[in-house]
C-alpha cells in the first residue's frame, strides 16, 4: 500500500503542478477576453451594454412620454385661445402666478359691476370704466395663457431633440448588445475551460492530500 501511495504521489505531484498552470492560463485568459471585449459587468451582473440599453430604453420611454404631454396641453391652450373658449379650465394656464392674480381681479370687478347695476344703468361712466377694466384683464390674461403655451411648445421641442438623441443612442447600444452577446458566449466558454480545470485541480489536490 505504502509503495502504491507513493507511486500514486509522484504521478499527482507533476500534474497538480501542471493543472495549476492551466487554471492560471485560463483565468488569465477570462480575464484578458472580458477587458478587451468590454465585457465589464454591472448591475445584478449583467454586462454594462445591456444595462445602458435597459436604462436608455427607460428614459426614452420617459422623454417621449413628457413630450407628448406637452404637445397635448399646448394644442389644447392654442385650441381655447383659438375658438374664444374659457382658460379657467386649465390646470397650465391656472398655474401661473400672475394669471392667479388677474382672475382674481377679474372676479373682483365682476363683483363690483354686479353692484353697481343695482342701482346704475349700464352706460354709466362707472360701469363703463369697470368694463373696461375687465376687457383689459381679458387681454391680459390671454397674453399670459399665449406665453404658458410657448413654453410648453418649447418644451415639446426640447423633449423631441433629447428623444432624437436618445434613440440615435439606442441604436448604437443595441448593436453594440448585440456584438457584446456573441463576445458573451464566447466568454462562458472559457470561463467553462477555467472552471473544469479548477474542478480537475481540486479533485487532484483532494486525492494528494
Amino acid at each position: 500500500k505504502l509503495e502504491v501511495n507513493n507511486t500514486a504521489t509522484a504521478w499527482l505531484e507533476p500534474e497538480i503542478a501542471d493543472l495549476r498552470n492551466k487554471v492560471r492560463d485560463a483565468e488569465r485568459k477570462v480575464a484578458e477576453y472580458r477587458s478587451s471585449s468590454d465585457l465589464l459587468t454591472g448591475q445584478n451582473n449583467t454586462t454594462l451594454a445591456a444595462q445602458q440599453l435597459s436604462d436608455f430604453s427607460t428614459e426614452l420611454s420617459r422623454v417621449r412620454a413628457a413630450r407628448s404631454t406637452a404637445e397635448a396641453r399646448a394644442a389644447a391652450i392654442r385650441d381655447a385661445l383659438k375658438n374664444g373658449a374659457a382658460l379657467d379650465t386649465m390646470p397650465e394656464v391656472l398655474s401661473s402666478a400672475l394669471i392667479q392674480r388677474l382672475r382674481e381681479r377679474q372676479v373682483q370687478l365682476k363683483a363690483d359691476i354686479a353692484d353697481l347695476s343695482t342701482t346704475l344703468l349700464d352706460g354709466h361712466p362707472k360701469i363703463k370704466a369697470l368694463r373696461s377694466q375687465l376687457a383689459d384683464l381679458d387681454r391680459q390674461i390671454r397674453v399670459e395663457a399665449e406665453k404658458v403655451m410657448s413654453g410648453l411648445v418649447n418644451e415639446a421641442v426640447a423633449a423631441k431633440f433629447r428623444e432624437t438623441e436618445l434613440t440615435a443612442d439606442l441604436n448604437r447600444l443595441k448593436a453594440e448588445s448585440a456584438r457584446a452577446g456573441g463576445e458573451e458566449v464566447e466568454l462562458r466558454a472559457l470561463e467553462r475551460e477555467a472552471n473544469a480545470q479548477r474542478e480537475l485541480l481540486e479533485s487532484y489536490l483532494t486525492r494528494y492530500r
